[in-house]
């Protein structure tokens, strides 16, 4: 087809028409369109005719041989470009994928950064456990008579902390205007001996269990009742809920300090 017969379909109201016409003018290389696919690309209704177009334009620009070189040879002509649907939609795709690797980089070094961090928490962390670890083991034991001696004073200790608490309901209701905060005894909330101490003398460790057990049953009677007296600033009334789970909480703790302190009468007798 001649140019007299391809370049009246650039003004076709169809763009699909008009994209196969700029093919077509790259495939002739109709290099001297190229003013013509300018407007177009410049003027188009349709971007996507505006791009082949302007792709259309640079391909020519590339293709003739330049004004100081007439007297050589001209190098063989290159394929047109492709500048279909789907070329246009690869470029497009590539265009994204170069996107998407800065993504993906940037991503990457805050997750390596991320794992140094974690890397070097952990290692700081296993140091400081080995080190620790090792002070425990090495810290001088505790000799057999003094640590049983202490074990029986936390069973004394305990067996207090929880006649104190039962009788709290009672002292409540017999005391004008309730009782202070301070009337609540203090019990730590777990009784535990060394490692050092149990590898020296494994014999103590089932007393300690129960003994730790009885710790945990009345520190948590205590604590529910702290909690609630320093709502309120002082205890006034003594809530049936609370009554339940403290009795409950110091007959398990009671049971636990009569095993303990049998387990030490077995193996340390008065």
């Amino acid at each position: 087809m001649s140019l007299e017969d391809i370049l009246p379909g650039l003004n076709n109201p169809d763009p699909e028409t008009r994209k196969e016409v700029v093919r077509e003018l790259v495939r002739q290389r109709a290099f001297e369109t190229a003013d013509i696919l300018r407007q177009v690309a410049a003027k188009d209704p349709d971007a996507e005719v505006r791009t082949l177009a302007a792709g259309a334009v640079a391909f020519f620009e590339r293709e003739p041989v330049r004004p100081d070189r007439r007297d050589q040879p001209r190098r063989p002509p290159t394929a047109p470009p492709d500048i279909s649907d789907i070329a246009l939609l690869r470029k497009e795709i590539r265009a994204r994928r170069g996107e998407t690797s800065l993504m993906e980089y940037a991503l990457m070094g805050f997750l390596l950064l991320l794992f140094t961090a974690i890397l070097v928490i952990l290692i700081i962390n296993g140091i400081k456990a080995v080190r620790d670890g090792g002070a425990e083991v090495n810290q001088p034991v505790t000799e057999r008579g003094a640590i049983v001696a202490e074990m029986r004073q936390a069973i004394d200790t305990a067996r207090a902390a929880a006649d104190q608490l039962a009788a709290l309901p009672g002292l409540v209701g017999s005391t004008p205007g309730g009782v202070g905060c301070d009337a609540l005894p203090d019990i730590p909330a777990i009784y535990r001996r060394t490692d050092a101490e149990l590898n020296a003398y494994p014999e103590l460790g089932p007393p300690q269990w129960a003994l730790n057990r009885a710790y945990i049953n009345i520190h948590d009677a205590q604590r529910r009742w702290r909690q609630y007296c320093q709502e309120r600033g002082s205890l006034t009334d003594t809530p049936d809920y609370l009554v339940g789970h403290a009795e409950q909480m110091i007959e398990g703790g009671r049971k636990d300090l009569d095993e303990a302190a049998s387990r030490l009468d077995d193996i340390a007798p008065e």
